[in-house]
């Protein structure tokens, strides 16, 4: 695979975020049984708003696959040192981790104190958790989500980075086909309940490790012809599945769309030319950069309009696209302003410090 950048994926990451936070995360905290979801006669956003969490499994191959096109071969002739790797991974994620979690701890606080309950459902907001929380181990624990529930994506994705880098270290020795061995053992551990095999371990896993396969089958220089042919055909099996069956069946084929269809659509977005034309400009660049953001600080910013408008004792109709546009915006400008005031100069200053 050459040294290129991959235009594609910062609009295939800013998609899945906004999905993520503005339709799947929206729908699940703002609107209650027997209410009506802004997008319901759009099946498709319908669908989304349901099932939108699998989208983090194509965020892990997304990395997956970026991970291995970066560092795989450096790693594997011993030319880049766990400490500098790992370190810059820390630097690049741990900052707006650790802010929006503290963010989060107060307001969880503020609410518990003024509702006794805490936001979303979300358990085990004491001293311990946050602790987790703030070194980014709290998956490693099968206590369920705590503080700011995206975050469990950076969790996981740490030791998913480590994994990565003990393969690929070891792996002059061995064939790269040990590569489908994290795999097997996230499909093999996905239905238990114990630190360091639960579910989200599981996710991360077979998603990431899904990347990196796609990133060997990518490096092997076959005709452009045939990875869009094939991505194209699996793409076509998943719209006939839409308009036959709807999203009833679709709903159903979790394991599909993470082994074949999230696959298929990256390949799709790095091998198009013209995919590649018109995301290589600034603005989707821009959105790529910011696509952190608006998944990590979407549940903080939920939380805070919860705890204003408890706090005004007014209600908005969480139905109406109008409010639904208004939250989304202020989704989009936290994120703007969390990434030029916060990710950018502190992860500039950290680099300096410790790279």
């Amino acid at each position: 695979m050459e040294r290129e950048r991959f235009p594609g994926l910062d609009l295939l990451k800013g998609i899945s975020a906004w999905v993520i936070a503005c339709l799947f995360h929206y729908r699940n905290i703002f609107i209650g049984e027997g209410m009506h979801y802004p997008f319901e006669e759009f099946w498709i956003l319908d669908f989304w708003g349901k099932n939108g969490a699998m989208l983090v499994e194509l965020f892990f191959s997304i990395s997956g696959l970026l991970f291995y096109h970066a560092y795989y071969h450096k790693i594997a002739d011993h030319k880049e040192e766990f400490r500098h790797y790992f370190l810059g991974r820390v630097i690049r994620l741990y900052p707006l981790m650790i802010v929006s979690t503290i963010v989060m701890a107060v307001l969880q606080w503020a609410l518990y104190y003024e509702s006794g309950s805490f936001f979303a459902g979300m358990r085990n907001n004491d001293i311990v958790h946050l602790f987790y929380n703030l070194l980014g181990i709290q998956m490693l624990f099968p206590d369920g989500y705590t503080f700011n529930q995206p975050t469990w994506y950076i969790s996981v994705s740490m030791l998913m980075f480590a994994i990565f880098y003990l393969i690929a270290y070891i792996n002059k020795k061995y064939s790269r086909l040990i590569f489908l061995l994290p795999i097997y053992v996230g499909l093999n551990i996905a239905g238990m309940n114990f630190a360091l095999f639960n579910r989200s371990i599981s996710r991360g896993l077979i998603a990431f490790f899904i990347g990196v396969v796609l990133g060997i089958l990518l490096e092997k220089g076959y005709s452009k012809r045939i990875y869009l042919g094939v991505s194209m055909g699996a793409l076509a099996v998943f719209a006939s599945v839409c308009i036959l069956f709807g999203q009833e069946l679709l709903g159903s084929l979790v394991g599909a769309l993470e082994l074949v269809f999230f696959p298929a659509i990256i390949v799709l977005f790095v091998k198009s030319s013209l995919i590649g034309k018109m995301t290589d400009n600034r603005i989707i660049s821009y959105f790529g950069k910011i696509s952190f953001g608006i998944y990590i600080w979407n549940i903080p910013v939920y939380c805070m309009i919860c705890f204003v408008m408890r706090k005004i004792n007014f209600t908005p109709v969480y139905e109406s696209k109008k409010i639904w546009l208004v939250v989304m915006l202020i989704v989009v400008a936290v994120s703007v302003v969390s990434y030029e005031c916060l990710e950018k100069p502190v992860t500039k200053f950290l680099k300096k410090r410790f790279l």
